[in-house]
């Protein structure tokens, strides 16, 4: 298909963040005690005319050392996640699905999150400690973790053991998430990502994500015309998205892909609102011989 357009939001290149770290709340359901004014520093700007490359026809060349993400054919046992126990058992079948993927001698799931693209309800909350949750798709274009942040996921659900064996040169150690459409078809608000050596090291700023009680550290990305985009149209559940947010390696690879969520023109009218699902695990593979 030709190329597609749309509209990203992306973090304001301001001087207020030279001097104030940008930073976003978003409470656990039994915190009422933060206005809403006081939940985000966060000032966007929406760029329009964005070319997105559609890979449906080379999608199999695409690759997470060159492109930061790649697509792996897979179909879950888990179409939906409405209980607890589908929710644990998606985790675990994701740890299979990248273990075999990427040949790794350790995976951990630890974080599975749904999201689904709804009216607003007044009262709702969202329980960021409850799986079954569903919350809205991701505005702005950004990438889950910074390097301290990433660094800080694997100190915290690895062993001691498991340190011992695997924080040293002869191994490699990735963040990677998974993204999945729930419906037939994805066509409202798919996922756009981007190619990481279209971004500069300026496009990146750090902003601190406090969700529930967790405090967290992602980078929000500054629009830059070279930037290059891509999707995958008619994406179905059974591609599933690999997307890497963090790598040890450092001899030239991709080490993250920025990603986020769009407004589709082509989608059809009566398109089904999106639902979709993420996994954030850690990959643990042995380095390759130099």
């Amino acid at each position: 298909m030709p190329d597609n357009v749309a509209s990203f939001n992306f973090l304001v290149r301001s001087p207020r963040y030279e001097n104030e770290k940008p930073y976003t709340i978003t409470p656990s359901a039994e915190r009422t005690d933060i206005e809403e004014s006081a939940r985000s520093n966060i000032e966007m700007e929406r760029h329009d005319g964005i070319k997105i490359t559609d890979i449906r026809d080379f999608k199999s060349d695409i690759n997470i050392d060159t492109h930061g993400f790649q697509v792996l054919s897979h179909d879950t046992k888990y179409p939906r996640l409405d209980k607890l126990a589908y929710c644990k058992g998606y985790k675990k079948e994701t740890a299979e699905v990248l273990e075999q993927a990427f040949g790794a001698e350790l995976v951990i799931t630890w974080d599975l999150r749904r999201r689904h693209v709804r009216e607003y309800q007044k009262g709702v909350k969202w329980d960021y400690n409850d799986m079954r949750s569903t919350e809205g798709p991701a505005i702005m274009a950004h990438i889950d973790y910074t390097f301290e942040a990433g660094l800080a996921a694997i100190n915290a659900y690895l062993t001691t053991e498991q340190k011992m064996k695997f924080l040293n040169d002869n191994y490699r150690v990735r963040l990677i998430s998974t993204w999945r459409p729930m419906v037939p078809v994805i066509e409202d608000h798919p996922l756009a990502l981007c190619d990481p050596r279209s971004v500069k090291t300026d496009d990146m700023t750090a902003c601190d994500r406090i969700l529930g009680d967790n405090l967290g550290e992602v980078y929000f990305l500054h629009y830059q015309p070279d930037q290059k985009w891509y999707w995958l149209e008619h994406q179905t559940p059974s591609e599933l998205y690999a997307i890497l947010m963090w790598d040890s390696e450092a001899n030239g690879q991709a080490r993250y892909c920025p990603h986020v969520s769009f407004t589709n023109s082509r989608a059809a009218p009566n398109a089904s609102p999106r639902e979709s699902v993420e996994t954030r695990s850690i990959v643990i593979t042995r380095r390759e011989e130099d």
